[in-house]
């Protein structure tokens, strides 16, 4: 970064470099720094570090040097998005502490007919003068706060009216009202701006009125309210393109009769002098827009009128007093999902004006539609009726559609009155100085003019006369728009049911902490009223586990203090700027926002699966899959100016979606953020981080590969107390199948990463909504069977669409990772639109700088570490990091054990001066201790240790499975095959259990026979858990040598005992298990037993003699605390047939003596619930006893309710209760023997019936069986 306010720039060209997108290749110009590239305009882009904000109108570019460019040295960059001459600009882009300024170039631009290339230049800037932000929302209590208040609707833009009977039937009481004090509030029907510095007012606005007959004091039955409404469809918004606002079809506004006197219209200050120019005539504006259906299911825009089966169709305006000597002006916008290019044409009055060219999609995949706007201010009009007629042509392409979006009319007509209302602006008037006037013809019912433009301060120009010829000056050089109000035709408003509004307070007591004191706040979470408890119960762990403040406020509450009470985007923006504004401090400001809720393309529910829970941003361009984002990242841009989701929007707030649709998925997610901190997940899986990168299916695959390797090498570099794990699908043998190659040895890799646990998973390679990699190594079915809810991963997916979450018609293989919920991931990192590779390289390379902290800082939240890396400079100019998004609960931290847990002894020898060289079938003693940061012993650490050894690092080289050769230029003999050297850990020669007593710790081993001859370097990883504390530790060591044999180890020719059950060791062979049960064995040799992957001696199992797919399972042995000649195997089985099954299991000791065993099960046909071996214990009993049974449905929410009966079927007492087995046998509920009312039951034979509910599936089952007291 540089600090400067000058300097100069190179230009560093380098031929050409593609960028990727599925099959799809784009060759662009390269050059080897500040390259941004978003799929349609090449950019140079640098952030420069600055102390304050720069002048943005200040920039110069000086000694430009630049070279010709020849047409083939432009690649495939789209020749119409080169410009026309230097383009240059200077933005502020700011970020919380941090302040940038952005300097954007074009790098190509065309002069004449030539093209250039920049090479070289100097620039200057001045900084800004500096000043104190101000708050745009100053602290205060909202409007709502108290009084009496009442909601209505405008369905029509213009003039509205209220009478006294609309009053009463609101519920007012119409004689006790004072006029003067009617007030009406309402931002109206348009949406509120996106820039968040264009928003004036952070509650509902007071709005200018008219209350006829007030001056008696009294509203009588004749009196009228009268105002000017907005409606939700009249006005075009460009930051749409649209005229219908795209969140609600409802243009609320607040009325109420309590408090201070009213704002009123109060007179146009007419100006004085003469007026230098007279309108007599006045642009009319008619449009037609319906919003039936979105195109491509991406962005904001919707359209109305299909054409392919009808492909002309027209529509009819009517005008009024046309002036034909001048032009009208028309705009027609329109859209097509067609392979090839296809066009619009259009006539007005059976006169063609022109038409729009729309291009076509085929054989690439970031554009899904087109679209067109039509333009025309030269076509006169004579016509009062006009009819515009839009024509498709498909160019012989069937299954080609058109559609249109909307028709804009703008017609000049005569100023002159026609008998009702009417909105009237004269853009020339906008560019004369000085004083207009305004003429009108037949104007006697017009009784007065409002000067709308600013629609909350209405000023009126009065007709007193009525006469015919009224005219009125005013103030030209700037637009105005203007209502003729004729008194015999104001608009009716429309009463709403619920029409009273609460009194609330948000803004007034969101900071109060339960004494009512001001409390910054730390963390919010907007969420709907059905899904408040859910995310109530998530604020309370986050206040008790993490000490952060937490307030959950509902949409609606938000929406009725800022948008009166319609859904708009900008309104919750508004309010989490409101709570960062009035922070304290700046040090203070608010860290995290959760949006509690699943998104939706579709604002307004019109598609059959309705998911629009908590909205998110949508950008206006809905065409191209690059372009086009959905993103949470508008919520957080806090300084002024931002909004338009522009590359100098930075975050200021970690921001977050919980993708929950219903309070049960709402529930089953916080249960995972509570649990994923919980006692159960404290495991030596906090030690992994997996790497998944695709193959080489093209030769620009290959830096997928290049980058995981890169990546791998890099976190270790950096961390590494942590074990990684590379999984290169290339590294793996390809097999071919009927559904295409596929990599089934890596896919159970992957399998054994999420189920072992990884504390990171991340995969970079290609992807869809179906699944990842052309060969399908993650796929929907693959996550949704997932069961490791103790071993949750952070899953970072940067890759195409894999996590599209707002797409309710199709669910996406990320949307079921995250809501898995028994397993899955606990939160992800993942786009959810297309992302060029070389993009998401870069990105890769930035986020595991702040997530794994590099710089040795504490640790940030997942989701704050997102933001960083958004932000930081490298990245920050590019405007496709908004496909990237974080889906989870944004304060989560990633959980990192601390540091730190140190190696001491080798064999008795401290380590600094051990000489021993650890061989095959050596018996090895390690020690070592728990350490504080500083290197100081924890002398009160109580606990287990889990240790790691692994042989010596593996160099390996991936396979070519695809023989993808490097790509030569023409002409040139074929590259070399893509082949990639790499090295990944060694082999686990031992997993063990320590105790942990006074932060010390020692175990003991036998190295296996299959340990590696050549003698080299190990590593020993450590993870400690404190014993009854949520805390953990880990470390490692790679200060061991490893190699040899010892030839004089005493000799061993038995092999293992080898005991199996299924779940638990309840399980009898033969017993019912469910599809998914777990292995369960246990494995005892004098020697220990070989986990270390030598040819033959894996630990397998084979399912019903299928030698040719075994399971491996020596990632799934764990020996037992202090003991490491036994342990056991617990492995997840998945998706097995119905019917009996058996399951043979081979394992091997450290000499390699083998031993086998088998055990049958039988797989339930029923996904109902099935009881076995229903029995109490003891039975008879006197004042205990257990109820137990056996079921075949593990790890499932069950509710289960006992009843105990006379022989005569009289209830005497039951218990309910919900109870979640890790195996098939449940013995949790128990009883003393006393009825409902606590009196002992007298001795003899008594019935219970016990029924159990699956909460999952609704089904149940009952048994009945007798039991007896003594």
């Amino acid at each position: 970064m540089a600090l400067a306010q000058s300097g100069s720039e190179s230009v560093q060209w380098q031929g050409f470099t593609s960028f990727d997108i599925g099959d799809q290749q784009l060759e662009v110009p390269f050059f080897n720094q500040n390259h941004v590239f978003n799929g349609e305009d090449l950019l140079w882009s640098k952030s420069y570090q600055v102390n304050q904000r720069v002048d943005e109108f200040s920039i110069k570019i000086t000694n430009l040097k630049t070279q010709n460019l020849r047409i083939s040295e432009l690649g495939q960059l789209d020749r119409s998005q080169i410009p026309d001459g230097l383009q240059y600009s200077l933005r502020n882009a700011l970020s919380r502490k941090r302040n940038y300024a952005q300097l954007n170039i074009s790098p190509i631009y065309k002069e004449g007919n030539q093209y250039q290339k920049v090479l070289s230049f100097n620039y200057s800037y001045e900084y800004a003068p500096f000043s104190t932000p101000t708050k745009n929302a100053s602290f205060g209590n909202s409007i709502l706060a108290s009084g009496d208040w009442y909601r209505f609707k405008v369905a029509k833009t213009g003039v509205n009216r209220i009478n006294s009977s609309f009053l009463s039937n609101l519920g007012i009481d119409v004689s006790r009202i004072d006029p003067a004090r009617i007030k009406i509030y309402g931002h109206g029907g348009t949406s509120l701006p996106l820039i968040n510095s264009d928003e004036q007012f952070y509650d509902a606005p007071e709005i200018a009125i008219t209350v006829t007959g007030a001056t008696d004091g009294r509203f009588d039955n004749n009196d009228q309210v009268l105002f000017y409404g907005t409606a939700t469809d009249s006005d075009y918004v460009a930051e749409n393109d649209s005229f219908i606002n795209p969140y609600t079809d409802d243009s609320y506004y607040y009325i109420t009769v309590d408090g201070a006197v009213g704002k009123r219209i109060l007179p146009l200050i007419q100006p004085t002098g003469v007026a230098a120019v007279t309108y007599d005539y006045y642009y009319a504006k008619h449009h037609y827009e319906v919003d039936e259906r979105n195109i491509a299911s991406i962005g904001r825009i919707w359209y109305g009128e299909r054409f392919d089966f009808e492909p002309e169709q027209s529509f009819e305006f009517e005008f009024e007093n046309v002036v034909s000597t001048l032009p009208a002006r028309i705009r027609i916008t329109t859209g097509a999902v067609a392979d090839n290019a296809t066009s619009m044409s259009f006539n007005v009055n059976g006169q063609a004006i022109g038409s729009s060219n729309l291009s076509g999609i085929a054989g690439q995949n970031i554009r899904a539609a087109s679209r067109a706007n039509f333009l025309n201010n030269n076509t006169n009009l004579s016509s009062s009726a006009v009819t515009v007629t839009v024509s498709y042509n498909n160019n012989g392409n069937p299954g080609a559609s058109g559609y249109l979006d909307y028709i804009s009319l703008e017609v000049p007509q005569s100023l002159t009155g026609v008998g009702e209302q009417f909105r009237f602006t004269v853009p020339n008037a906008s560019s004369q100085a000085g004083v207009v006037a305004y003429q009108f013809s037949n104007a006697s019912e017009i009784n007065e003019v409002w000067d709308v433009s600013d629609p909350y301060n209405v000023r009126k120009v009065s007709n007193t006369a009525q006469s015919a010829a009224f005219s009125f000056v005013d103030t030209g050089g700037e637009t105005k728009d203007y209502v003729a109000v004729d008194n015999t035709d104001y608009y009716n408003v429309v009463s709403i049911s619920n029409s009273r509004v609460a009194n609330q307070n948000l803004k007034g007591t969101i900071f109060d902490d339960r004494s009512g004191n001001f409390s910054d706040i730390d963390y919010l979470i907007v969420t709907p009223q059905f899904l408040r408890s859910e995310a109530q119960r998530l604020a309370n762990y986050h206040i008790t586990e993490n000490n952060l403040n937490t307030k959950v406020v509902t949409l609606q509450e938000i929406y009725d203090e800022f948008s009166e009470g319609r859904q708009d985007i900008s309104a919750i923006r508004n309010f989490v700027r409101y709570i960062y504004d009035n922070a304290s401090s700046p040090a203070n400001r608010i860290q995290y926002l959760n949006l509690f809720g699943d998104a939706s393309y579709d604002y307004k529910d019109r598609i059959r699966v309705r998911d629009n829970i908590v909205p998110s941003y949508f950008s206006v361009e809905s065409t191209s899959l690059t372009t086009s984002y959905c993103t949470d990242d508008f919520y957080v841009f806090m300084d002024d100016g931002e909004g338009a989701v522009t590359a100098s929007n930075l975050m200021d707030i970690a921001v977050g979606r919980m993708i929950v649709s219903d309070l049960q998925e709402a529930r089953e997610m916080v249960d995972k953020v509570i649990s994923y901190t919980a006692e159960p997940a404290f495991n030596k899986w906090r030690n992994n981080i997996t790497l998944i990168g695709d193959d080489v299916d093209i030769a620009s695959d290959g830096i997928l590969q290049e980058n995981v390797n890169d990546l791998g090498d890099e976190i270790f570099a950096n961390r590494p107390d942590y074990n990684i794990n590379k999984i290169l699908l290339d590294s793996y043998q390809q097999f071919s199948t009927a559904g295409g190659p596929k990599y089934p040895d890596a896919v159970n890799d992957i399998k054994d990463a999420f189920e072992q646990g990884s504390l990171v998973i991340n995969y970079f390679g290609h992807g869809n909504e179906d699944g990842l990699a052309r060969e399908f190594v993650i796929t929907q079915s693959l996550v949704e069977n997932l069961r490791n809810p103790n071993t949750l991963p952070l899953f970072i997916t940067v890759t195409c669409e894999f996590t599209r979450y707002d797409n309710p018609l199709r669910v996406s293989g990320g949307e079921l990772t995250y809501l898995n919920p028994r397993g899955g991931a606990i939160a992800s990192v993942a786009t959810n639109r297309l992302i060029f590779v070389n993009v998401g390289a870069g990105f890769n390379n930035i986020i595991d700088e702040y997530l794994f902290s590099y710089n040795n800082v504490e640790p940030v939240s997942m989701a704050e570490a997102l933001r960083l890396s958004k932000t930081d400079p490298r990245f920050q100019s590019n405007s496709t990091r908004r496909v990237i998004a974080f889906v989870g609960d944004p304060a989560l931290k990633l959980a990192f054990p601390k540091p730190r847990v140190v190696l001491n002894t080798v064999n008795g020898n401290p380590i600094a001066t051990n000489t021993d060289v650890l061989k095959a079938l050596d018996r090895v003693t390690l020690g070592g201790e728990v350490q504080t940061l500083s290197g100081t012993r924890i002398d009160d650490y109580e606990g287990t240790l889990f240790a790691t050894v692994f042989d010596k690092d593996i160099n390996r080289e991936t396979l070519a499975n695809d023989n993808t050769r490097e790509q030569t230029g023409s002409g040139s003999p074929p590259g070399e095959v893509i082949k990639l050297q790499f090295s990944q850990l060694g082999e686990a020669l031992f997993r063990g259990q320590a105790t942990i007593t006074n932060g010390q710790f020692e175990f003991d081993f036998i190295m296996p026979r299959d340990t590696q001859i050549p003698i080299g370097t190990g590593r020993v990883s450590f993870y400690a858990k404190r014993t009854n504390l949520p805390e953990d530790q880990n470390g490692f060591s790679q200060d061991i040598q490893i190699g040899g044999i010892n030839r004089n180890a005493p000799a061993d020719d038995i092999g293992p005992e080898v005991g199996l059950f299924m779940n638990d060791t309840n399980f009898v062979s033969g017993g019912i298990t469910d599809r998914d049960p777990f292995l369960l064995a246990f494995l005892n040799d004098d020697n220990g037993i070989n986990t270390s992957s030598g040819i033959g001696h894996d630990i397998t199992g084979i399912l019903d003699g299928d030698e040719t797919n075994p399971f491996i399972l020596n990632d799934y042995y764990e020996a037992e605390e202090d003991d490491f000649t036994k342990g056991k195997v617990f492995f997840p089985l998945r998706d097995i047939a119905p019917g009996l099954h058996t399951l043979k299991v081979t394992a091997w000791d450290t000499y390699n003596n083998s031993a086998m065993n088998e055990i049958q099960f039988v797989v339930s046909e029923s996904d109902g619930v099935e009881l076995t071996r229903v029995l109490n214990y003891p039975n008879p009993f006197t004042t205990y006893t257990e109820f137990w049974f056996n079921h075949n449905r593990p790890f499932e929410p069950l509710d289960v309710q006992v009843q105990v009966m006379t022989i005569s079927g009289k209830v005497v007492w039951s218990k309910n209760q919900n109870l979640t087995t890790t195996g098939f046998t449940s013995r949790e509920i128990t009883w003393d023997g006393r009825d409902d009312f606590g009196q002992r039951l007298g001795k003899g034979v008594y019935v219970y019936k016990i029924t159990v509910k699956s909460t999952l599936t609704n089904k149940s089952a009952s048994k009945i069986e007798k039991l007896v007291i003594l």
